[in-house]
């Protein structure tokens, strides 16, 4: 990435298809990447050149200092909508997941000094 500009960049489902296929292309291209994880921090990203970043949505659990300074945030979080029959409660745990997701970045972007 000669010449370009580096960009510190949030990314939340980062462990899904989507999500680890864009963190590959970034972190090549020299992006410094930080990824939001639920959960145990997975061993595929270890090692990887990227900060991981433990969250909970639902629990309404994030590091906020550790946000500080991105300059943008992709989020791709939320149940699996891929995994399981659409039933009542899968559809209202897709909406509610990424419902909740989104409010928690949001709300914490907001409260940032140099969001």
């Amino acid at each position: 990435m000669e010449g370009a500009l580096s960009v510190k960049i949030i990314v939340t489902g980062s462990t899904g298809l989507i999500g680890s296929a864009l963190v590959r292309s970034l972190t090549a291209e020299g992006h410094e990447v930080t990824r939001l994880v639920r959960g145990e921090v997975p061993t595929a990203g270890k090692g990887d050149g990227t900060r991981v970043v433990q969250w909970d949505p639902a629990k309404i659990i994030v590091d906020a200092a550790k946000l500080e300074g991105h300059t943008a945030v992709v989020h791709l979080g939320g149940e699996n909508v891929a995994k399981g029959r659409w039933t009542p409660e899968k559809k209202a745990r897709i909406r509610d997941s990424r419902v909740e997701g989104t409010r928690l970045l949001a709300e914490t972007l907001i409260s940032l000094a140099q969001p």
